[in-house]
Formats: C-alpha cells, sequence, structure tokens
C-alpha cells in the first residue's frame, strides 16, 4: 500500500489503519462519534495526503480545464476555487473535483484517490488534442500537466474553531486575515513558520481550510497545529468521521453516489454544471438528459430510529425495490440513521414514504432535504 508523508506518525499514535484506494490511512483514533463530535464542535485535523493533486500550467491550461470540467473557469479570479465535475461523452461522471486558480496560467486540481492515474491520463489526453488539432483547426497552444501529488502533503483543519486556530499562526504576505478570507479562495501563507498554499475549502460543512504543504514538513506542520490547539481540545481525525461528517451534509462520495454510469443531474449536481455557459466533454449528453427529463435521482431519507442503512440495501416501496442505499450510517448528531440512494422522481419528493430492508427486515424511513445536520458552514461554491 502507498503511504502518506504523515503515516508513521498515524501508527506510533495508535491509530487504526486500513486500506483505503491503496493508501494506508488511519480510520479512527479515539473512534469515529468522538472525532466526529471533536469537529462539530470544536476543530479536527485530517490527513488528506491520498487525494491526487495536479497541476496544470500554461497558455492552454484554462483551455484543458474548459474542456474537462463542467464550471465555468473564465469568471473565477485569481486564488479563487470551484468544485467541479469531469464527465465523460455520455455525461456520466469521471469524478469529482476541486479547481484551484493560482493566477491565468496555473491552476492545481484535486483529484479523488482512487482516480489519480485515470484523471492525470484523461487531462494530458485533452492536452495533447488542443495542442495538435485536426487539420484546419488552430491549436490552442501548451498546456504541461504534471502530478505533483508525491512532493506535495494535504492536511485540512475543520471545525468552528479552526479559522482561529489557524489565524493564530499565520502571516499571510498582503495582510489578509485568515478569518477574513471568503469560502472557497486560495492564497499562499506562511503557518507556523512554514510556507504553503492556505484554501479554505473542505468536506465537513464545518468552517476550516485545507494545507497544501511540502511533503518533508507535513510532520512538523501536523504537530505545531496539534500543539497549538491542545488547548482549544483539537484533535487528529481518521477516515470514519470523515465519511459521517460529508454523510450528514449530504455530500457526494466518489464510487457510491458517483460514477462513470451516473451524471451530474442525477445526483443532485446540477448547481456544479454550466449547461448554457460553455462547452465541456459530455455537455451535449447532459443538454439531452436535461430536456428528456430524470428516470432517477439521489435522493435523502431519514429513519426514525438507529437502524443502520448500509450500502447496497434496498429501497423499497411496498414489496417492491425502488432504489438503493449508495451512503447510510447513524449520524452521531441526530441519532438517528440517515442515507442517500436513487429513486424515480415520484418517489423523492420530500415527506414520502419508503422502506429500506436492512437485515432482511423492512425499516421505514421518509425523503427528507438536505443537509441532514446543517453544519456552521455547509455547502459547496
Amino acid at each position: 500500500m502507498q503511504r502518506t508523508p504523515l503515516t508513521e506518525w498515524h501508527r506510533a499514535a495508535g491509530a487504526k489503519l486500513v486500506d483505503f484506494a491503496g493508501w494506508e490511512m488511519p480510520l479512527s483514533y479515539t473512534g469515529v462519534i468522538d472525532e466526529h463530535e471533536t469537529v462539530r464542535r470544536s476543530a479536527g485535523l485530517f490527513d488528506i495526503s491520498h487525494m491526487g493533486r495536479i497541476e496544470v500550467e500554461g497558455p492552454a491550461a484554462e483551455g484543458v480545464l474548459q474542456r474537462v470540467v463542467t464550471r465555468d473557469l473564465a469568471r473565477m479570479a485569481d486564488g479563487g476555487a470551484r468544485y467541479a465535475l469531469a464527465c465523460n461523452e455520455s455525461g456520466g461522471v469521471l469524478d469529482d473535483v476541486v479547481v484551484y486558480r493560482r493566477d491565468q496560467e496555473r491552476f492545481l486540481v484535486v483529484v479523488n484517490a482512487s482516480n489519480r492515474p485515470k484523471m492525470l491520463a484523461w487531462f494530458q489526453r485533452q492536452a495533447a488534442e488542443l495542442a495538435s488539432p485536426p487539420a484546419g483547426k488552430a491549436g490552442a497552444g501548451a498546456a504541461r500537466i504534471r502530478d505533483v501529488g508525491d512532493g506535495i502533503a494535504m492536511i485540512a483543519v475543520q471545525g468552528p474553531a479552526a479559522l482561529g486556530l489557524l489565524e493564530s499562526m499565520t502571516r499571510i504576505p498582503d495582510g489578509t486575515r485568515v478569518t477574513a478570507m471568503k469560502r472557497w479562495t486560495v492564497k499562499t501563507a506562511v503557518v507556523g513558520g512554514i510556507e504553503l498554499l492556505l484554501a479554505t475549502t473542505g468536506y465537513t460543512g464545518e468552517p476550516g481550510a485545507e494545507l497544501f504543504v511540502e511533503a518533508g514538513k507535513a510532520v512538523p506542520m501536523w504537530e505545531a497545529l496539534l500543539a497549538a490547539g491542545k488547548a482549544l481540545g483539537v484533535k487528529p481525525i481518521g477516515l470514519g468521521a470523515r465519511d459521517t461528517l460529508r454523510l450528514e451534509m449530504g455530500y457526494s462520495l466518489y464510487g457510491h453516489e458517483l460514477d462513470e454510469t451516473t451524471t451530474p443531474l442525477e445526483a443532485g449536481l446540477d448547481w456544479a454544471v454550466d449547461l448554457d455557459g460553455k462547452e465541456f466533454i459530455g455537455r451535449q449528453a447532459l443538454q439531452a438528459q436535461r430536456k428528456s427529463g430524470l428516470s432517477r435521482q439521489m435522493t435523502a431519507f431519514a429513519l426514525p430510529d438507529r437502524a443502520v442503512p448500509r450500502q447496497g440495501y434496498w429501497l423499497l416501496r411496498g414489496d417492491e425495490a425502488v432504489g438503493v442505499v449508495t451512503s447510510g450510517n447513524v449520524s452521531p448528531m441526530l441519532q438517528r440513521g440517515i442515507g442517500l440512494g436513487f429513486l424515480p422522481p415520484e418517489l423523492s419528493r420530500l415527506g414520502e414514504s419508503i422502506g429500506v430492508e436492512i437485515r432482511h427486515r423492512l425499516h421505514p424511513a421518509t425523503i427528507v432535504p438536505l443537509p441532514f445536520y446543517k453544519g456552521v458552514e455547509g455547502g459547496h461554491a
């Protein structure tokens, strides 16, 4: 398995390590519920260095990204960030990504760990096609595509106390205070004496930031954050709580709510698709789907008790299977079972009643709005 610059620290700290997308990652340290509540109450640190980091640079960098992702990046200012999808020709989701614009010719794209090789190859293919167009068409110029993940670690600091903690340790060259940074922006900063990129992005629904730090400085950065946050109750957080936190917000996870056979419109991510704004791969298929209507859509449901709706369990209307759970668990904050799954549109209306087959027993559930639990900062941009 692959290891992050912090794997040995996790091991020494007694974390339960598991295989996640080929990476040896911490599942938990003190227990999923304790870690989940820490993030909702104070702040926690996440090692997210398994995520892929792809650098796109050069005169044609924006053109490559405009072709690949569903958001119109021409309207994004330097230092901005956007959540977006990358689709295949049929509109299926190759990956969901975050694009950071450093300047007019430099972008950093964060992709899912399991999709890192696929997305690197996809970006390189699109850059090559733009640079060498068919006869009679002008080339868009050069774009350099590099996987920079091995040299850069990623640490997320998330929770109501996260930005205050970072502000106490941070100097931003342009004088901006961390607590004054807008959501979905990125700046060069010096945190605890270490220069890095600080982005006000996250996957928990709470205020916070994600730090891009030189791999060799990841452990000192991690330990400095823990030391500075000790009085606040800041703790390291594993993948178990990361999953329950994102589920309470209704955030999609690749391989669950998203895959190459699912479109952004079906997944309820039409807000992240500039369908009428610009050309991108998969746009025609998505326009046709919008015109014809959806046959299924991602839907949130909640149970009245602590029964656990696991991925793969059937969703039923009467005796008929009408869908399948894509993500589910007991919400630590709500103390009830919650889940996501795809249902026909007529069964996805708020307040509709369905059943979930859990261990061969039928449990009642109700269609509810997202998020299940509203964090301080919730939502994408």
